[in-house]
C-alpha cells in the first residue's frame, strides 16, 4: 500500500509515467480522480490518464522524469 504522503503520491506519479506498472495509479488516487491536464477531448478519469500514459510511452519509450529536487510543505509538493 502506498504512503498517503503529498511526496510520496507524487513520486508514485512520476513512476507511472516512467514505465511502472500503471495499476499503481488506482492505489495512488481516489477513484473520481480528475486529471486536468490531460489533451482536449479526453475524459477525465484514472482510466483515461491510463491510456494517456500508454499512448505517450508508445510513442516515447525512452520518455522520463527525473526528480533533480522536491519540495514539500505540508500538503504540497513540487518536483
Amino acid at each position: 500500500m502506498l504512503s498517503t504522503s503529498a511526496a510520496e503520491v507524487a513520486r508514485a506519479m512520476l513512476s507511472v509515467f516512467n514505465g511502472a506498472d500503471l495499476a499503481a495509479l488506482d492505489g495512488a488516487v481516489v477513484p473520481d480522480y480528475v486529471e486536468h491536464a490531460l489533451p482536449p477531448g479526453i475524459p477525465p478519469g484514472v482510466d483515461s490518464l491510463k491510456g494517456f500514459v500508454r499512448m505517450l510511452r508508445a510513442a516515447m519509450p525512452d520518455f522520463r522524469f527525473d526528480i533533480e529536487l522536491d519540495i514539500v510543505q505540508d500538503e504540497r509538493v513540487a518536483l
